[in-house]
């Protein structure tokens, strides 16, 4: 399993070319191995309201619908987050990152700066 950093997401959606088109094929071809985290999802819809992101899509349901398996917040993310240096401080990014490394898993991303972390971070 692996877990898909919001940007990602929403490349992938949105159809942006900073997404490598090898990546997007192992992502279509089994969905349900890749993780989206309830944080993306939360960090979508903030940044829709604060007018940062114009999305028409429903994120929730396209995701559900495209088959990916659902990444909840647990205690043991928390405890995680609570862990981190402070190398970066969007609560998102960080969150996500807590995850990864309590889940064991790796993340497809965009942003370089998240393997500082110490997470197995895949280049989109």
């Amino acid at each position: 399993m692996i877990l898909l950093d919001t940007n990602v997401l929403l490349w992938l959606f949105m159809g942006n070319e900073k997404l490598s088109p090898n990546i997007q094929h192992r992502i279509e071809e089994d969905p349900a191995n890749y993780f989206v985290s309830i944080v993306s999802l939360w960090e979508i819809a903030t940044k829709r309201v604060i007018g940062k992101l114009e999305l028409r899509m429903d994120m929730p349901k396209a995701v559900y619908d495209a088959g990916f398996s659902k990444l909840s917040l647990e205690y043991a993310h928390i405890y995680q987050y609570e862990q981190l240096p402070l190398i970066h401080r969007d609560p998102f990014d960080r969150m996500l990152i807590a995850q990864a490394l309590s889940e064991n898993i790796s993340m497809i991303s965009g942003d370089e700066f998240l393997g500082d972390y110490g997470a197995k971070i895949i280049a989109s």
